[in-house]
């Protein structure tokens, strides 16, 4: 529970409890001394303090967030949940096919593959597609969450502590801080979200 120390947090987005789920992993590194008690306690609080709103701006009303799960790198051995959430997603009307999913990439200093990752957010809603693509108005709101995780999240306050978002490299074992965060005006898929709806 040190500064400079790397945490995954898991959002966990579901239809119905025993419905699939739609799964976010997010990477931050550890920049100031605990407010809460644990780091995890503290890393859900600073997210959903500083992200939750932009977060769930990006997602069709259809599906719920459930649960945040946190665990510390290397192991990634879960360490504190919070699953008294179950807040919809605040974008109305009918939903996307589960699997269309809007698309921010990261980028580090590295430059190698090892140092650029995607998060595929879970679906949106009919309304943020025109033509195929993203609207330019849901691209703005998915890098509106973007930016939140790379200037909010790290801002120390009053409130809560401030965590970088980081990417981990498995081949490597080790973390790179996210240097760059962009919402794609393109849809990507996720294959595992069949049967989300």
């Amino acid at each position: 529970m040190a500064v400079g120390e790397f945490y995954k947090l898991t959002a966990i987005w579901r239809q119905a409890t025993d419905a699939p789920a739609a799964v976010n992993e997010f990477l931050f590194e550890q920049l100031d001394a605990l407010i809460f008690d644990t780091a995890g306690e503290d890393l859900v609080d600073a997210f959903r303090s500083t992200c939750e709103v932009a977060y769930l701006a990006c997602v069709t009303g259809s599906i719920a967030l459930v649960e945040y799960k946190v665990a510390k790198a290397p192991l990634f051995l879960t360490e504190y949940i919070d699953d008294a959430v179950e807040i919809a997603g605040s974008l109305t009307g009918d939903p996307l096919p589960a699997r269309i999913a809007g698309l921010i990439n990261k980028r580090s200093a590295d430059l190698s593959r090892r140092g650029r990752g995607r998060t595929f957010l879970p679906p949106a809603n009919e309304a943020a597609n025109t033509a195929g693509a993203p609207t330019v108005g849901y691209v703005a709101t998915m890098q509106a969450f973007a930016d939140a995780m790379m200037i909010d999240m790290p801002a120390l306050s009053i409130t809560n502590s401030g965590w970088r978002p980081a990417l981990w490299s498995e081949a490597d074992q080790v973390a790179k801080a996210v240097t760059q965060m962009t919402a794609k005006g393109r849809w990507s898929s996720q294959a595992d979200r069949e049967n989300l709806f």
